[in-house]
């Protein structure tokens, strides 16, 4: 297998990427691989599209960064036989890999032997992630957040910001379909069909979420105010929103399905993976073992 290591220099507080390069080298040292640097965003989108049309042998591609790194290889890759999908945490935040907390992902010499699984996938309208895609009070905040912080560099600072911002106008009308039945048609804060069991930094939206069992689960908080929203956020932060009795079905609904289709009279922001899109409509579908996924090795597993 030919190994492609995407590294994003970016990704994270500080730029690890000469050290990530060392320890390739050394760990990869006799086996077919190459190592791209990436030098904006969709960067890696781009030069990965043009490689997987040539592909002729099984080749990993390794999202090296933070959840935005995967999004544009997962997209880049999706829908060809020979490839597969690995990544290498160095990012500020990786919170699909959370979901998976018996194996070392930071373990470059465990990827050697590692071993192929197939992970389901998420597909919004034209687009894939692996993780989730959120959209309502989460998603504006995190489309703030990213424009803060490029005149803020601490990120706490511009996320604090983002999230102050849009309480402002939390609760937008959508309109949820399920089953081709209408699910729910009212204003809500939230709403997040997810494959992981994380997002924002390491918030359980959907604490029975299971990458592999080919089911998106589909967590919506309804329209709240900002001082009940408040005091629901330790909850949320722990899971234990889903299953709390002052917020079960009242103001939380959890569904495991296989489709959902969201829409609003206006533009939504629509956040997959941490990367945002705006529209008024969007079909999300669970992939069932969409892509192999490489797994570092773990004897335990």
């Amino acid at each position: 297998m030919k190994h492609y290591f995407i590294i994003n220099p970016k990704a994270g507080p500080v730029d690890t990427s000469n050290q990530l390069i060392a320890e390739i080298k050394d760990v990869f040292a006799g086996l077919d691989y190459e190592i791209y640097i990436t030098k904006s965003i969709n960067d890696a989108y781009s030069y990965l599209s043009l490689i997987v049309k040539n592909l002729t042998v099984e080749t990993c591609f390794y999202a090296c960064g933070g959840d935005g790194t995967s999004y544009e290889v997962i997209n880049a890759i999706m829908n060809h036989p020979l490839a597969r999908f690995a990544v290498i945490p160095i990012g500020s935040c990786n919170d699909y890999l959370k979901s998976y907390p018996d194996y070392n992902f930071r373990d470059l010499k465990g990827y050697v032997n590692g071993k192929l699984l197939p992970i389901d996938v998420l597909k919004a309208n034209d687009y894939y992630a692996v993780n989730e895609v959120n959209i309502g009070y989460d998603a504006r905040a995190n489309y703030d957040c990213c424009r803060y912080k490029k005149k803020i560099k601490n990120i706490h600072t511009a996320y604090n910001l983002a999230l102050a911002k849009n309480l402002l106008k939390m609760n937008r009308h959508t309109k949820i379909i399920v089953n081709n039945e209408v699910y729910l048609d009212q204003k809500t804060l939230l709403i997040t069909a997810a494959n992981g069991q994380y997002y924002g930094g390491g918030f359980k939206c959907t604490p029975y979420a299971n990458p592999q069992d080919g089911m998106l689960d589909l967590m919506i908080v309804k329209a709240i105010s900002a001082f009940k929203f408040l005091r629901m956020v330790k909850f949320y932060k722990r899971g234990e929103h889903v299953d709390h009795p002052k917020l079960k079905e009242k103001v939380v609904l959890y569904k495991q399905i296989k489709e959902v289709v969201i829409s609003s009279n206006e533009q939504m922001c629509v956040c997959l993976d941490g990367e945002n899109i705006f529209l008024k409509e969007v079909k999300i579908t669970i992939i069932p073992q969409g892509i192999m996924m490489l797994f570092p090795k773990n004897d335990n597993v």
